[in-house]
């Protein structure tokens, strides 16, 4: 695929949008271990019935989807700035209020 030269959208929100999509996707790891980590301590102590088919449930699906939160962040990785522009983007984000 050729690559595009952009008018309009400069370095910086090249490597603001990067950033976000990387901090957003580790947020939503953090958050997927957590809830799988919970889901499982629950499975160990609820008794058998309908509620913990639902938490059996969002277990399963909370793991799938953790793998994939995983090889959408290795695939990420690559297209990151350097890290001096990491700090600066997050600042500019945390200046916007978008993170």
């Amino acid at each position: 695929m050729a690559e595009r030269q952009y008018r309009m959208l400069d370095t910086n929100e090249q490597q603001d949008g990067i950033v976000q999509t990387y901090l957003a996707n580790e947020r939503d790891h953090y958050l997927h271990t957590k809830n799988l980590e919970r889901f499982a301590l629950m499975l160990t102590t609820l008794p058998p019935g309908p509620f913990r088919e639902r938490i059996q449930h969002l277990h399963d699906e909370t793991a799938s989807r953790l793998e994939e939160v995983n090889a959408i962040l290795d695939a990420t990785t690559p297209q990151l700035p350097p890290q001096a522009a990491i700090t600066a983007s997050l600042t500019r984000l945390h200046a916007r209020g978008v993170v």
